[in-house]
């Protein structure tokens, strides 16, 4: 007998109330509700090529090895504070209320050091003013394969364009970005960010943050310092462990989140809940919808 089976590279994810499934290949995930029309849902579910009809046979599911992150030193983003005071959210941008701070040469050089022979995806630069030969230091002391450079004042057009030029000397890409309020965008899931969700934290994960004064967090807009960059060995740091807490919390182990049917799709920001005590629970800052009802609730925000 022929039964509905959905494709290799399709996921049903349970939620308190609805299902979500995501289609990792084209990156688009579908919302079901239990009560719906079951003739409705699998009529828009063959149209949309989720499901197919087989006798007996259940395809193998479509898996990303996730071996480098598991089994590597490495960082994915590393964010450094050059200089001002900073903001507590990268979203809301509210300035911190303390004085503004410069890192000096000697962090520069103990980040050099550091990140000379762990790879990097990305760097982030944060920055109130353009401190141009310390970029300059950046991109030629630390191997990266990105940069992104978020400055909150004005940045002249000839040292961007140097900036430019010698990311492409170092084979390295380069983006900038004013003031570098973050936007939230539409939820979009690819293969590989669906599966690295599901083990790490979509924005926490192989994420290594160091400010003015040198101290490591998990994130520049964290509370919690780990160490300092003049002090402690960033590679030991990491085969110890002292990164595991902030990596690996997904969604799964945080209240509401982990009975939401799109927690692997969400980029919500975990240091609503990690800023607010050291259990991630309550409702997301950022969030406005309601897992348990289907519907937006008035608890999420900015």
């Amino acid at each position: 007998m022929k039964r509905d089976r959905l494709k290799p590279y399709v996921y049903k994810i349970k939620g308190a109330k609805n299902y979500a499934l995501f289609d990792i290949l084209n990156g688009n995930f579908y919302r079901l509700e239990p009560e719906g029309d079951l003739k409705e849902l699998r009529k828009n579910l063959l149209e949309a090529g989720l499901i197919f009809q087989t006798e007996g046979c259940v395809p193998f599911k479509v898996e990303i090895d996730l071996h480098d992150e598991l089994n590597t030193v490495q960082v994915r983003e590393l964010q450094l504070r050059l200089n001002g005071s900073g903001e507590d959210n990268c979203r809301t941008r509210k300035k911190k209320k303390e004085p503004k701070r410069e890192m000096d040469l000697e962090i520069l050089d103990s980040i050099k050091e550091a990140f000379h022979f762990i790879p990097v995806k990305k760097v982030r630069v944060e920055a109130e003013n353009l401190e141009f030969d310390k970029v300059k230091e950046i991109i030629s002391g630390v191997k990266f394969d990105s940069l992104d450079l978020f400055i909150e004042k004005d940045v002249d057009k000839k040292s961007l364009k140097t900036i430019e030029q010698s990311c492409e000397k170092e084979n390295k890409t380069f983006s900038y970005h004013k003031n570098g309020k973050k936007e939230v965008s539409e939820m979009k899931v690819e293969a590989y960010d669906f599966f690295y969700n599901r083990q790490f934290n979509h924005c926490l994960g192989h994420q290594v943050a160091i400010d003015c004064t040198g101290e490591i967090k998990p994130c520049l807009w964290s509370n919690d310092v780990l160490g300092n960059i003049k002090k402690n060995n960033i590679h030991d740091m990491i085969i110890s462990g002292v990164f595991d807490k902030y990596w690996e919390l997904t969604k799964d182990k945080i209240e509401i989140c982990k009975d939401c049917e799109l927690r692997y799709a969400c980029t919500n920001c975990p240091n609503s809940f990690l800023n607010n005590g050291s259990h991630p629970g309550g409702h997301p800052v950022f969030c406005n919808y309601d897992p348990y009802t289907g519907a937006p609730c008035a608890r999420g925000g900015d």
